[in-house]
């Protein structure tokens, strides 16, 4: 759902790694290109956001790729990841950044070069990003927190 939105604005705008591809019309020129780097592809939280990512590439006739260290310690490898796809010249960049302060640099090189950067996870404090979504689930929290409301007017403790 998260890289669904992030899509659809973006579409709206104009070493130990993995790395997966998918695109409705492979090499098509009139899809856009768009590039998602996540903090790893080795835990199942990512595995998550990569299939949905996945998943918003043929539902919006994306030409994209996923990309992701094998681990979020690997900070340098993301950063390098984001610089060396800048060479294949994406239309977007979708980063959910492990080290924020680290990847400003990078950043900055796809705004030089015009290229919109969408932070997903982890915001960053860079004046120049277009738009930053934390992956929050709204419902369950809710959820929890009325729970919590109930059992607190109820007289239900928690230790």
């Amino acid at each position: 759902m998260v890289c669904t939105l992030l899509l659809l604005a973006l579409v709206g705008c104009g070493g130990n790694s993995s790395e997966t591809n998918q695109s409705a019309n492979q090499g098509s020129k009139d899809n856009p290109k768009v590039v998602v780097v996540l903090k790893t592809l080795s835990s199942q939280y990512w595995k998550f956001v990569e299939a949905g990512a996945k998943q918003a590439f043929k539902d919006f006739k994306v030409d994209g790729k996923v990309l992701g260290p094998a681990s979020e310690s690997q900070i340098v490898e993301q950063v390098n990841m984001m610089e060396d796809v800048l060479t294949e010249k994406p239309d977007a960049l979708v980063v959910a950044p492990t080290q924020p302060s680290t990847a400003i640099s990078a950043f900055q090189k796809y705004k030089d070069k015009g290229i919109p950067v969408l932070l997903v996870d982890t915001d960053a404090e860079w004046a120049d990003k277009k738009h930053s979504l934390e992956l929050i689930t709204l419902p369950p929290g809710r959820r929890a927190g009325n729970c919590s409301l109930r059992c607190l007017r109820k007289g239900i403790r928690w230790l």
